[in-house]
């Protein structure tokens, strides 16, 4: 499974393509750092943001990170859906799956090297992306930033349970636009269902048809809320809730179980 792992690293466009993402990544992370700048305003030390004084620095800095983590977590998150799901699918494309299915190596291994090698890629961008602002931060204030750690950890768990999505759907066939359509759809489902109670509101009287609707929020991966926790935890070091931390952690393991067992049971 760990040749897999490190061999799926590079079938991701070839080491050349993972080298230029890497360094993509920095580059971003460095023109948002580049706007920053500190200041003084009436003996107050302060940081401004392009124009705009982000107020002192206990306050500037949390807010600051979590809204670079917001960005660079979900950017990556579409971005890694596109270059990884296909993954999925050229895996089980005629000729490379009778090359690797036919070692000793059992299919659900090489299948789940390939999830965990995107994950890691995913997280590494992020990493990549938020590091030289919280460097720079905690070098000239002193401020800790570590807890950017935390929430790229709690944007990983996202991005594994859409990325558990893609995998289940590609062993449907060889076509690979549904193992993208699938993710990038459930983000946009998880913002509705975030906000349902608006929906509620204005929209949907039915008492039925509003429990199906929560119903299917429990059921599915909590994007959006992952996304608003992770910025949040930069800001305050603490979640607020473990529900969608939990409920995604669950819907992920259940997925790739699922998964896993029915690459094991397909004939090819």
């Amino acid at each position: 499974m760990w040749a897999t792992y490190r061999d799926s690293l590079k079938e991701i466009g070839g080491r050349t393509v993972l080298i230029v993402l890497v360094v993509l990544a920095l580059i971003i992370g460095l023109m948002f750092t580049s706007r920053v700048r500190f200041g003084e305003v009436n003996g107050i030390d302060v940081v401004y943001q392009g124009p705009i004084s982000m107020g002192p620095w206990p306050m500037a800095v949390p807010n600051v990170m979590s809204q670079l983590t917001q960005f660079s977590g979900m950017a990556w998150i579409i971005l890694m859906i596109f270059t990884g799901c296909p993954l999925f699918v050229a895996s089980l494309e005629k000729g490379w799956r009778e090359l690797t299915f036919s070692k000793g190596t059992p299919r659900w291994q090489i299948l789940l090297g390939r999830y965990l090698a995107t994950c890691t890629l995913y997280a590494l961008l992020v990493l990549m992306t938020d590091l030289p602002m919280a460097l720079r931060f905690w070098v000239h204030t002193g401020i800790p930033t570590w807890p950017v750690l935390i929430s790229i950890m709690i944007q990983t768990c996202a991005f594994a349970a859409l990325l558990a999505v893609g995998a289940l759907v590609s062993l449907g066939g060889e076509n690979v636009a549904v193992p993208i359509i699938m993710p990038v759809g459930l983000v946009m489902l998880s913002q509705y269902l975030m906000g349902r109670a608006a929906l509620y509101e204005d929209y949907i009287t039915s008492e039925w048809l509003r429990t199906a609707i929560d119903w299917l929020y429990y059921i599915v991966p909590k994007i959006m809320e992952l996304q608003f926790a992770a910025a949040s935890f930069v800001q305050t070091s603490s979640l607020a809730s473990s529900w969608p931390l939990w409920t995604t952690g669950v819907f992920t393991l259940a997925t790739m179980t699922l998964t896993l067992w029915l690459l094991e049971r397909k004939s090819f």
